[in-house]
């Protein structure tokens, strides 16, 4: 479960509103609107293809969707928001960033997002589940406080660009531990 916090959609979905307010300064609360309905119809493939495929194919499919949104953030902000080399109209690419935030919260919650407490509660025994639950649910709020707490300092120090491309590398390898 400590998974799903380091595949970086709390850093997508606290920290949005900032980053939208750099690409679209006048649109921000609309383009903060579409995470959520993008994550809502995740929810809804998932609804419809864990049955129909399976859990593993759902999941790669999630994690591959997500680490490719994630190189996608990776190439925008190091290409537009970190460079200057880039001879091409930043402008006419802001709305990659928001593309590839959106599809990313589509593809977290078709997959890794609801599926990861799904598959942790059939791990652990009936007799012991809610406490395994318990903990589990605890040691990942702790992991998700800690990454909140540590998203600005890192991306103030090392850039977004960077920061995505922490995420991407780390959804990458889990996709291959699937």
């Amino acid at each position: 479960m400590s998974s799903v916090p380091l595949s970086g959609v709390l850093v997508i979905g606290n920290f949005a509103g900032e980053i939208f307010s750099h690409i679209f300064p006048t649109h921000r609360n609309l383009a903060t609107v579409m995470l959520p309905i993008a994550a809502g119809m995740g929810v809804a493939a998932v609804s419809a293809g864990a049955d129909r495929f399976g859990r593993k194919p759902m999941l790669l499919f999630s994690c591959g969707g997500m680490s490719l949104s994630m190189m996608a953030m990776t190439g925008y902000y190091w290409c537009f928001a970190s460079s200057d080399w880039v001879f091409v109209d930043k402008q006419t690419w802001e709305w990659a960033s928001f593309v590839a935030m959106t599809l990313y919260m589509f593809f977290n919650q078709a997959g890794l997002g609801p599926l990861a407490t799904v598959v942790a509660t059939e791990i652990v025994d009936s007799s012991v589940r809610g406490m395994a639950m318990g903990v589990a649910t605890m040691g990942a709020g702790l992991v998700a406080a800690s990454t909140n707490y540590i998203t600005l300092p890192i991306v103030d120090s090392i850039g977004y660009d960077w920061m995505f491309a922490g995420y991407a590398l780390a959804l990458t390898a889990r996709c291959r531990l699937s």
